[in-house]
C-alpha cells in the first residue's frame, strides 16, 4: 500500500510556487480534525485538563499534513504549494514531505486501526480515517 501511495503522489502531485489561499488550510484542518483526530477532538469526554494519550502526536501529524497538502482539497488536482513552512527545495522534497506527512497521520490503516468486535467504537474510528483519506482524494478526476 505504501508503494501505491508513493506512485499516486509521484504521478499526481502538482507542485506550485504560488502561495496557497488561507481558507484552504482552514478547510483541510477541519476535515483532518473531524476524521483523524475525531476521537480526541470531538468524541472523548474532557475529564482532565491536559492532553489525552496520543493527542499531541496526532495534532503534530495533522500539522504536517496541513503544511505539505496545502492546496485546495476540494479541487480536482492534488497540489503542494512551496512555502517557507515546508522547507522544500525541489519537487522531490515536496513529494517526500507529502508522503511522510500522510504516513505519519495514519492515511494507511495499521493493524491497530482495524475494527474488531471486542473493541467498542473501533469501527467508527477506522471509518473516520477512511473518510478522511477519501476527502483528501489524491487522484485527479
Amino acid at each position: 500500500m505504501q508503494d501505491t501511495l508513493w506512485e499516486v503522489i509521484d504521478g499526481e502531485l502538482h507542485v506550485s510556487h504560488a502561495p496557497p489561499e488561507p481558507e484552504w488550510e482552514h478547510h483541510t484542518r477541519v476535515v483532518l480534525s473531524h476524521c483523524f483526530a475525531r476521537r480526541t477532538d470531538h468524541c472523548r469526554a474532557r475529564v482532565g485538563t491536559g492532553p489525552g494519550q496520543g493527542e499531541e502526536k496526532i495534532h503534530e501529524a495533522i500539522e504536517k499534513v496541513v503544511i505539505f497538502c496545502n492546496g485546495d482539497i476540494r479541487g480536482d488536482r492534488f497540489v503542494h504549494h512551496h512555502t517557507a513552512r515546508c522547507h522544500c527545495r525541489t519537487d522531490l522534497d515536496a513529494k517526500n514531505g507529502v508522503f511522510g506527512a500522510l504516513m505519519e497521520v495514519g492515511m494507511l490503516l495499521s493493524s491497530e486501526d482495524l475494527p474488531t468486535e471486542n473493541r467498542w467504537g473501533s469501527s467508527t474510528q477506522s471509518l473516520a480515517k477512511v473518510v478522511g483519506s477519501i476527502m483528501l482524494d489524491l487522484t485527479s478526476n
